[in-house]
């Protein structure tokens, strides 16, 4: 299960673009029975290569500074924020149409929402073409998507009341207690998944620490990771897997996240597939 699509880590090594430039593309290209007179050839110079909007003597790019590094922190993940980053995302607002299609060069969709004050992004899904996974997929076992459709119920919850939505470690745990009795597994075992479930989430920037020592904000992109339709279709899925008593902790519930994971994580702590 996963919840957002995190670059690959991007957040994570990402990928590597090459600049195939032919020889058209470098003004070598002559069109046969066509003749140019060395006269009329001016060779561009150096300086008339760079943008007004260069940073460096070999500086190519064309776009503002400020733009370039908005799209570096979507890149880098897990998601950019108003709160967080509020000049980036000024920036984000008024060059959207520029960064989208920047992130559409790399097989990337831009997922936005002005009003929580949430943006990041995920691969391009397409039903006629195998296109490239750019960012990671963040997979989750059962104990973590239990712990994903709380927080996002409380989340929901809380915004319509206008409210920020605010969750304590206590009601956590309390709340992936009941799933204890089919863990196979001893009560000491089992708090260290539930902890490492916590913090996985803290990790992705799901949940932010307050000043208040157990107690955390929930992000609101976690609205944007799932529909509708998949929550219930995942809820059904838990439910028939502790009905049939299915592992919990070692299955995963079939659901992906597309937030960023780090370039130093083990993957087999994580569940982040290579």
């Amino acid at each position: 299960m996963a919840i957002w699509d995190t670059t690959d880590d991007a957040m994570i090594g990402l990928t590597q673009m090459n600049d195939s430039l032919g020889s058209e593309a470098l003004g070598s290209k002559v069109l046969e029975g066509e003749t140019f007179e060395d006269e009329a050839f001016e060779p561009e110079s150096a300086n008339n290569t760079h943008s007004l909007n260069s940073l460096t003597s070999t500086d190519r790019g064309n776009l503002p500074e400020e733009t370039r590094r908005t799209l570096v922190q979507l890149l880098k993940g897990p998601y950019l924020s108003e709160q967080g980053f509020p000049t980036l995302w000024a920036t984000l607002l008024r060059g959207e149409d520029v960064i989208r299609e920047q992130l559409g060069n790399l097989f990337l969709d831009l997922v936005i929402d002005p009003t929580a004050g949430v943006a990041f992004v995920r691969n391009m899904e397409s039903e006629e073409r195998v296109l490239p996974k750019v960012v990671r997929s963040l997979q989750l076992t059962l104990l973590d998507t239990a712990l994903v459709l709380y927080l996002r119920e409380q989340l929901l919850n809380a915004e319509a009341t206008g409210r920020r939505a605010f969750v304590g470690l206590s009601d956590m745990a309390d709340t992936l207690g009941v799933y204890r009795n089919i863990a196979q597994t001893d009560q000491a075992s089992f708090n260290k998944r539930v902890n490492a479930s916590i913090k996985k989430m803290q990790e992705r920037s799901v949940l932010q620490q307050t000043s208040e020592e157990g107690r955390f904000e929930i992000s609101p992109v976690l609205r944007m990771i799932f529909d509708a339709d998949q929550v219930i279709a995942v809820t059904k899925e838990i439910k028939n897997m502790i009905s049939e008593g299915a592992g919990l902790i070692r299955e995963p519930a079939g659901m992906e996240a597309s937030l960023g994971s780090k370039d130093h994580e083990d993957p087999r702590e994580s569940g982040v597939e290579p």
